[in-house]
């Protein structure tokens, strides 16, 4: 699993995403100062920035929810989802987390959670909000910890890839063709765009 080639960044939630993309601006530690003296709101300090495109689209949903059924904003939502990840293929991104020091039990449940909604459809446990709430509770592991039991079965056992065609086996693909499954799922376009939001969001 070597990651050390892809252009990732680490996000609030403590996953690696695509570091090319346009961030939201750092918060300014005078300005934190400044309103501590004058004891107005003082912002979390965060060392990470969010994807600013993700959180644009987050908040426009939030906003207006017909918008948010209409095709062009889903056209909009697949297009921004294609470019957050920053890797080609799934078992990339993937990998990269496996290889993350800051990826911790919680993350690996989010992932083996998530690979089972799109890859078999089962219903996820907990919703994105929860989520939010239990990742930025989350400890990192001080060792890599190699594959999860689920991811294992879909990234070593499984079907092997003769067998299969390239966008339908999670050894081989694409981040294009997993996205295109994962919207394809009963309520696929809302549960990525939150997902999105929990992987690349703001805190």
């Amino acid at each position: 699993m070597d990651s050390n080639n892809l252009l990732l960044k680490v996000y609030p939630s403590g996953f690696l995403g695509s570091g090319t993309v346009t961030q939201t601006e750092p918060i300014n530690m005078l300005v934190n100062v400044r309103n501590l003296l004058n004891k107005n709101k003082v912002n979390r300090t965060i060392p990470y920035t969010a994807n600013q495109d993700v959180v644009t689209v987050w908040e426009e949903a939030m906003i207006n929810s017909n918008e948010f059924k209409s095709f062009e904003y889903k056209e909009k939502i697949l297009v921004i989802a294609m470019k957050a990840f920053g890797t080609s293929t799934l078992k990339q991104w993937v990998d990269a987390q496996v290889d993350n020091p800051l990826c911790g039990d919680t993350h690996y449940r989010w992932l083996d959670e998530t690979l089972e909604y799109v890859m078999d459809g089962r219903r996820r446990a907990y919703q994105y909000n929860t989520w939010m709430t239990i990742l930025s509770a989350s400890r990192p592991d001080a060792e890599a910890k190699g594959y999860s039991r689920v991811m294992d079965n879909y990234f070593r056992r499984g079907i092997p890839v003769l067998l299969t065609s390239s966008n339908s086996n999670p050894k081989t693909m694409s981040m294009v063709d997993f996205i295109t499954a994962w919207v394809c799922k009963p309520n696929g376009i809302e549960d990525l765009i939150a997902s999105l939001n929990v992987l690349f969001g703001k805190r």
